[in-house]
């Protein structure tokens, strides 16, 4: 019996304004999957991110998630319907503290499913609550970053989307953020990553898809991309 289908894109083709970016791309990610689109800068691979959850229109093709047909919804709809993004960057509030970023990704909750989607993400990253009074500003990249996936979990989502999760983090910060995916993933949560540390990306997903000029290029087992010499060669440095 095949896994059930939690985000399914058809022939997505769009762009900004009269310049088209993504070309007829297919993807798909399975209940309790993680999957990485990688490729080159300007390959595309954020606007394939922004067209799947909300942020830019598809000019054709569909978006489905969970079945149901979500091409034409805006992000906050799709968050309603169980995905949950973190945004590339930062996307923390250095005034703020850990607890008060947990409450604000709980904003659509009643106080009983709170708080027992706080207690899930308590037992998920111990360290989130240990810090829960601390404002986030003093805390380090790879912590900050555990802040945005933690608040994006408050809605016990059924999948998480991450826009380069390790983007600007020294290499030993950037182990501490996939670390933190694979336990996620590891709880059930189906994920959908750009990435562009490639490698990295592919060590610790399931299936991987490559971007170039706005077409996927390849897809397939991430173990198989990674030992694909062609794939090495272009996309991973050899």
């Amino acid at each position: 019996m095949s896994a059930k289908r939690i985000l399914e894109a058809e022939d997505v083709t769009t762009g900004y304004g009269n310049n088209e970016v993504v070309h007829s791309v297919d993807l798909h990610v399975d209940d309790g999957e993680a999957v990485c689109i990688i490729g080159p800068n300007g390959a595309g691979k954020s606007t394939v991110l922004k067209a799947l959850t909300g942020y830019v229109p598809c000019w054709s093709g569909t978006v489905r998630l969970n079945d149901e047909d979500v091409t034409d919804l805006q992000t906050e709809d799709l968050i309603e319907r169980g995905l949950s993004l973190v945004p590339q960057g930062h996307t923390t509030f250095p005034e703020m503290s850990v607890k008060e970023h947990l409450d604000m990704g709980a904003w659509l909750l009643d106080d009983e499913t709170k708080q027992e989607n706080l207690s899930f993400v308590y037992d998920l990253f111990p360290r989130v609550e240990e810090r829960r009074g601390q404002k986030v500003k003093t805390m380090s990249g790879g912590e900050q970053q555990m802040v945005s996936i933690a608040r994006a979990l408050m809605i016990d989502p059924d999948l998480l989307v991450l826009d380069e999760p390790s983007l600007g983090l020294a290499p030993n910060l950037v182990d501490q953020v996939f670390e933190l995916i694979n336990k996620v993933q590891s709880a059930g949560v189906s994920i959908l990553m750009v990435e562009q540390n490639a490698a990295k990306a592919l060590a610790n997903t399931d299936r991987g898809y490559v971007i170039e000029m706005g077409s996927v290029e390849y897809v397939n087992e991430s173990a198989a991309l990674l030992d694909n010499q062609e794939v090495r060669e272009l996309y991973l440095g050899g």
